[in-house]
């Protein structure tokens, strides 16, 4: 099962994001609430998955036009993925400043690489992504594909990706806008929801890291 994610689109019940994360973690070996991937490490704001689950082999374009396994080409101790776009009224830009800030309460930054897909790829020409995320931390790696094989990334990452909804100019996309952590063997551990700070995910990101060693 898998979850039902903070949606940007309005009318949507938030609180049942937390429920269904839960329950999408247990359909994939289980989830625990006050407890890190290694038991009694770490009392993690994240939603851990104990056993965790590989990260799709996706191969995707940077904003420089290199291809960019989603498995593979990840070279640091710790990954974040989130699934995002330039045009993103509100919440995007929330997350990836969250993001950028908690990296940077870290003793050691370059350890965590942060990877943003965008969802809206008829929009997002490289240039423009890299211009976007240069405004949280130019380290952000930025990638774009064909929607159907975002899409299908984002789902395997246990991220949705809604429908359009026209807008006065032009149209917004609803999607999930959690993070998702994965380990040095590309293992997705970890799920942080839109309401993390960024104290909160410094202090998980740092206790991840040390378990990678």
């Amino acid at each position: 099962m898998r979850p039902t994610p903070t949606w940007t689109a309005p009318g949507l019940l938030r609180a049942v994001v937390a429920v269904l994360v839960c329950g999408w973690c247990l359909g994939l070996g289980g989830c625990q609430a006050g407890h890190g991937p290694e038991k009694g490490s770490h009392h993690y704001s994240a939603r851990v998955l104990t056993e965790g689950y590989p990260v799709p082999s996706v191969t995707l374009t940077d904003t420089r036009g290199q291809a960019f396994d989603l498995q593979t080409s990840p070279s640091r101790p710790v990954t974040l993925y989130f699934f995002g776009y330039t045009s993103c009224p509100q919440h995007c830009s929330e997350v990836l400043s969250t993001v950028a800030e908690a990296r940077h309460l870290l003793p050691d930054p370059d350890k965590v690489q942060v990877v943003v897909v965008s969802i809206d790829p008829e929009r997002d020409t490289g240039e423009r992504l890299e211009a976007y995320l240069d405004r949280f931390d130019p380290a952000f790696i930025g990638l774009r594909g064909e929607l159907e094989v975002v899409r299908t990334a984002a789902e395997q990452l246990g991220v949705e990706i809604g429908p359009r909804h026209p807008v006065a100019d032009g149209y917004e996309i609803a999607h999930g806008t959690q993070v998702v952590g994965a380990d040095r063997d590309h293992r997705a551990r970890l799920v942080w929801l839109e309401d993390v700070t960024a104290e909160q995910l410094a202090d998980d990101l740092e206790h991840f890291l040390e378990e990678q060693q």
